[in-house]
């Protein structure tokens, strides 16, 4: 009997490891191991249903191992790892559009017992321990940065590879009234000439009052977690701030940006957040393409001519991509207005997770709210 095979081979190794999850969370440590057979791998004659159900065991078995949202990971090997190390994990994720792809983590070691890592704060991206491609990369002790009244200008950029400041695998850093700006002009979509402030797997940072010009992305933050940029003032950049590759965790406040490509957006990130602010004649609509994004109590101007004959199709906010992270994907508008040309049409939603809106004002011809069985509205 199939069903008889299936709810005590895989129902009920289901159910044994949602009785003892919560103890171990609360532990702080734990195994678990299951039974499985290579039948599950490789079925014989006369053993189908049993062959079936190892199969599942062994995929339950992997699925339960996937830890999202954890302070605490544990590794094959952690000698090599102090309390106070800056460490950098990278592992490979689905996506919904793009087949796998790498996620990447940059956390503070709190404590270590036995090979269980527990980080100062939370890891948004799922971590399987089993999977071959997770890496962690130790660094020494990192230090601090303070930087006041930096001024930068950036002459003859060509490239991507041309930031007038990088801040590489550091913790609390501290940049007030940074000036920074290129000689290109103004930047379009797919311009990459020139970054003004390049923070590559730091956490803890606070950018205060930058000004930003003519830049491709004013200030770019990628792996790491926990940044903050303040008052940042942007004129004829691509995008001013742009959280980017899987960084956990960064905050815009009170963006004034004018006559920039996008002055909202985000490439791969967890947890973005605009708040407060106003943008004047962007080119596009804001995208956020992360994994749990705001926008609060900003005005958003859209540049077009209200004469042409458009029309315009944008995203006006897309939450997108991990298929292994459902629960926490969340997209919140809120407080939100949107002045656009009057043939402007865009699509609101989320790929994954949950949408809310609330006290949403725009002038858009034609919005649609896209939704599938694994979201709510």
């Amino acid at each position: 009997d199939f069903l008889a095979i299936y709810k005590v081979n895989v129902a009920g190794a289901y159910q044994m490891v949602r009785a003892v999850v919560p103890h171990m969370r609360k532990l702080g440590k734990g195994s678990i191991v299951n039974n499985s057979s290579a039948t599950g791998i490789r079925p014989i004659r006369g053993e189908g249903a049993y062959a079936v159900t190892k199969g599942a065991l062994i995929s339950l078995t992997l699925a339960a191992n996937i830890t999202a949202d954890s302070l605490s990971f544990t590794v094959s090997d952690a000698s090599s790892v102090s309390v106070g190390d800056l460490i950098y994990i990278s592992t490979t994720v689905t996506a919904e559009t793009t087949g796998s792809t790498t996620a990447n983590a940059t956390v503070l070691v709190h404590s270590i017992s036995g090979n269980v890592i527990t980080a100062n704060a939370k890891i948004k991206m799922p971590i399987n321990t089993t999977d071959a491609g997770l890496s962690i990369k130790g660094y020494t002790q990192p230090g601090r940065l303070q930087l006041d009244n930096f001024r930068g200008d950036l002459i003859g950029a060509t490239s991507v590879d041309d930031p007038v400041l990088t801040v590489d695998s550091l913790a609390r850093v501290a940049i007030t009234r940074p000036d920074i700006r290129s000689d290109y002009g103004w930047q379009s979509g797919g311009s990459q000439r020139g970054w003004g402030i390049f923070l590559n797997k730091c956490i803890d940072v606070t950018v205060d009052r930058p000004r930003l010009e003519t830049l491709s992305y004013g200030i770019a933050a990628v792996h790491g977690g926990d940044v903050t940029v303040i008052k940042p003032t942007a004129h004829g950049c691509r995008h001013p701030c742009v959280p980017h590759s899987w960084i956990s965790g960064m905050r815009i406040l009170d963006l004034s940006a004018y006559n920039c490509y996008g002055a909202i957006d985000s490439h791969s990130a967890f947890d973005v957040a605009y708040i407060g602010g106003r943008s004047e004649k962007s080119q596009t609509l804001p995208n956020l393409r992360c994994v749990g994004g705001t926008i609060d109590d900003h005005y958003y101007h859209m540049y077009g001519d209200d004469t042409e004959d458009g029309p315009y199709y944008h995203y006006l906010a897309l939450t997108a991509n991990a298929t292994g992270l459902y629960d926490t994907a969340r997209l919140e508008l809120r407080n939100f207005v949107v002045h656009a040309p009057n043939r402007t049409k865009s699509v609101v939603g989320c790929s994954y997770g949950h949408f809310i809106g609330s006290n949403i004002r725009a002038n858009l011809v034609e919005t649609a709210l896209f939704t599938t069985d694994r979201k709510s509205v």
